[in-house]
Parts: structure tokens; C-alpha cells; sequence
């Protein structure tokens, strides 16, 4: 344990079950744990500029429209995880769409709500831009009630797509988690990838990574060589890696990690092998 706390320098010695401050221990609902304090909204748009951190604050009466879960407009502190459906992310495209075309909402305010629904930058392009069209139109009727009747009519779901601001498919009727694509890009591009990449950067930081990537190719290939369907393994250093090769990646991680604690020592110098060349080739 103590070769395990030099290398992640995560945990502390002084509580039971120890947290890890990077994953969390995925509690959204409890103020009191780790990952309560990372979805909160400055955590959630930390990585990006100002101006594309300003989650909207202010709301107009979009009518039938009902504010998705878990994503009020105003006095929203933390993001939390929700599972999608279709019918989540339409709701989330005409609440947008409603307060763009009135003139509510400036463009980063658009983005920012958006993202937190996982929507990709092509449907949020296409919204913006038919409703900073519609809201020309808007803009030429005289009264308010005349506005928000044309508005009401034109976000009819049927009509977006016919609009290209909403994918058809979103309205075929099949459920949204039954596309694989979902959880194969989530999971393995996005969340095994942040795992990889944080042992990269752990190893860069102690100055092994190269070292490390010299010694786990060879398994890397004889692995590869097996011709597993399930177990395709990319080369290192990993660059543009594809889906299946983060599934490889996620199943040999526990042999990876192991294999760089035994292989370096973390309290010996960078670079400085445990195990001399010959016993370690030598071992099964």
C-alpha cells in the first residue's frame, strides 16, 4: 500500500475506505461526498473559456414547455447526471430554440445549456441558426401574442425536422440507450480514454512514461497478435485510437497498472528497473 500511495498520491492515510479525489465515488445526490462538489457548474465548465461558462440565468415562459430534469434555467448550482432519452433532449432543444428566437438568451448562453445535456455542436449550430432566422421574422410582427403564437407553432417536433434542427431519428420512437454508439463513445472514447490518459500523465510526471511504453509495447503486440475479437489493442505511444482500442485498453488496465508498480520502483530514481532485464523477461 505504501508503493501504491507514492505512486497515485491520491489517497490519505487517515480514513477507512479511501476517495479518490480524481473519479469520485459517482454520489451526485449527497452534499457531503466528493462528487457532489465536481458537477457543480464551475466544475463542469472549468476546462473552458469565460463567457462559455455562463450558464443562462434567466427564464422566459416558454408555455407548455416544461424545464428538463435536472437542468432549471435559474438558480442552478451543480450538473448532474441524468439518463438521456429523446424526449429529454427535445424538450432541451425547444426551451433553447424558444429563447434564442425571442432574443433572451446571447449565443454562449445557448452553448452552455446545451452542453449540459450532451448535445453535439452540429444540432446546437443548426438550432442557433434557424432561430436567429426565425427570430428576423419574429421581429417584423407587431405584437407579443403574435410572436409567441407563430413561435409555438413553428417548434411543432414534425416541423424541426423538416427545419433541420432536430435529427429525425430522435423521433422514431426506439429508445435512445439502445443505440451502442451511446455507450461505446461515452465509455470507451470518453471515459476509459481519461483513464489512460491520467496514467500517462501520472507516469509522465515521475518521468517513466516512455520507459513504461518501451517495455508494455511487446505485450501490447503479442496481445494484439492472438487476433481476439475481443482484444485489439492500439500501439503505444496511443494516438488515434479508436473505439475497440480503448475496450482493449480498459481490459488490460488492471495488468498495466500492476506491471508499471512492479516494473519501477517509485522510490527509486526515474527510469531505474526493479528487475533487471533478464528476470523479468524470464518470469510467467
Amino acid at each position: 500500500m505504501k508503493r501504491v500511495n507514492e505512486v497515485f498520491g491520491i489517497f490519505s492515510s487517515n480514513v477507512t475506505t479511501p476517495i479518490c479525489p480524481v473519479c469520485s465515488d459517482w454520489d451526485y445526490n449527497n452534499p457531503d461526498r466528493p462528487a457532489w462538489t465536481k458537477c457543480t457548474l464551475e466544475k463542469v465548465f472549468a476546462s473552458h473559456d469565460k463567457q462559455s461558462r455562463a450558464y443562462p440565468d434567466s427564464a422566459e415562459n416558454c408555455n407548455d414547455y416544461s424545464v428538463p430534469e435536472n437542468r432549471a434555467i435559474t438558480e442552478l448550482t451543480h450538473v448532474r447526471p441524468v439518463r438521456q432519452t429523446f424526449d429529454w433532449l427535445v424538450v432541451a432543444i425547444k426551451v433553447s430554440f424558444w429563447h434564442i428566437a425571442l432574443g433572451r438568451w446571447f449565443k454562449y448562453q445557448f452553448v452552455s445549456y446545451l452542453r449540459t445535456f450532451g448535445i453535439n455542436e452540429y444540432v446546437r449550430e443548426n438550432c442557433y441558426k434557424s432561430a436567429k432566422s426565425l427570430r428576423v421574422e419574429l421581429n417584423k410582427l407587431g405584437s407579443e401574442a403574435e410572436k409567441r403564437t407563430k413561435l409555438i407553432e413553428f417548434l411543432d417536433a414534425e416541423n424541426l425536422v423538416n427545419e433541420n434542427v432536430l435529427p429525425e431519428i430522435w423521433l422514431v420512437g426506439c429508445e435512445l440507450h439502445r443505440f451502442v454508439e451511446t455507450p461505446m463513445h461515452l465509455l470507451f472514447s470518453g471515459i476509459t480514454s481519461d483513464l489512460v490518459n491520467f496514467m500517462f500523465s501520472m507516469m509522465t510526471k515521475a518521468s517513466r512514461k516512455s520507459k513504461f511504453e518501451d517495455e508494455f509495447s511487446p505485450i501490447m503486440s503479442k496481445a494484439s497478435s492472438l487476433k481476439l475479437e475481443w482484444l485489439k489493442p492500439g500501439d503505444l505511444p496511443a494516438k488515434q485510437w479508436a473505439s475497440e482500442n480503448y475496450i482493449a485498453m480498459a481490459r488490460l488496465l488492471p495488468f498495466a497498472f500492476g506491471f508499471y508498480c512492479n516494473r519501477f520502483d517509485p522510490y527509486r530514481a526515474p527510469n531505474q528497473l526493479i528487475f533487471n532485464d533478464d528476470s523479468f523477461a524470464n518470469e510467467n
